[in-house]
């Protein structure tokens, strides 16, 4: 008997990419590789997709940038995607909100 909206019993494929150029997302994108510094990711508007979980793992050598300001773990807004991070953004409808937590 599921326990949550959704349950998984077996194994799950996300969409994944490595980014080496600018990048728009879309829905059909989940994980972002970012192997290039001085990227930009454009994120869709928050207010039009709801829910939507965006991770992105930065391996280049310098800092990447968001077309649209996030909501870091901190409460303070942000646009960069820092080098050797991993960050994960989530749409609450209004805002883009950074879900885990960095270290």
């Amino acid at each position: 008997t599921p326990t949550s909206t959704m349950e998984v019993a077996g194994t799950l494929a996300l969409p994944i990419r490595v980014v080496v150029s600018n990048v728009t997302l879309t829905e059909n994108d989940i994980t972002i590789i970012m192997k290039q510094k001085n990227l930009t990711i454009s994120l869709p508007v928050a207010s039009t997709c709801p829910g939507r979980l965006y991770m992105f793992k930065n391996i280049s050598s310098g800092n990447n940038k968001t077309n649209i300001e996030y909501i870091c773990n901190k409460g303070m807004l942000m646009d960069k995607l820092s080098r050797n991070k991993i960050v994960w953004l989530q749409s609450d409808g209004q805002d883009w909100q950074q879900i885990n937590i960095q270290h």
